[in-house]
């Protein structure tokens, strides 16, 4: 199986090669999903509002690359001054804005969102992407910083729309265990 992801071959078939590269964090955070609301709500549920938190964090991240006024589009200071401290607090608030469905979720009662769900997948992006991917210089990261209109994240979002770059490496994440891990024990019920 070729570990590089190719626009050539079909979306399923690299969405495949992605679950098989991250199957040990793809296993754990399975687990850990189910176990923080055992027997509260139905799963399609849990996997609606995970999917659904990390699609506003791919199409946020989309809009913040339109062209912005440079005054309001506080992204462009974290692609610009990547390295100035202040623009962490910034990005931080920026990774923390969907935790705001859970407000909309107790106006107005969605019966598919959990709230336990939200404030997990939140806090699993935005430590993923504040933590790991800087420690660790995840290369799809590198190069969206390189090259504005690929490698938004997550990236099985990046596979399902095409917007992955073409004959790069597919990204190991299982580095993240310890983040679920972590997240799971502040969270467990």
């Amino acid at each position: 199986m070729n570990l590089l992801y190719s626009k050539k071959e079909y979306r399923l078939y690299n969405l495949f090669k992605y679950i098989v590269i991250n199957f040990p964090l793809v296993l754990v955070n399975t687990y850990v999903i189910y176990k923080l609301n055992h027997n509260k709500k139905n799963n399609k549920y849990k996997v609606f509002t995970v999917f659904l938190v990390f699609l506003i964090y791919y199409c946020g991240h989309i809009l913040f690359h339109q062209k912005l006024h440079p005054n309001y589009n506080f992204h462009l200071l974290h692609h610009n001054f990547p390295n100035v401290f202040n623009i962490k607090h910034i990005e931080f608030l920026v990774n923390i804005l969907p935790l705001n469905l859970i407000l909309l979720n107790k106006l107005f009662n969605f019966k598919y969102l959990d709230n336990t769900l939200i404030t997990y997948t939140v806090f699993l992006y935005t430590s993923v992407h504040l933590i790991n991917y800087h420690i660790l210089n995840i290369n799809s990261h590198l190069l969206h910083h390189t090259q504005r209109n690929i490698n938004y994240g997550p990236e099985f979002l990046d596979i399902l729309f095409l917007t992955k770059k073409h004959n790069t490496p597919y990204e190991n994440l299982n580095n993240a265990i310890i983040n679920v891990f972590l997240l799971y024990y502040f969270l467990k019920p």
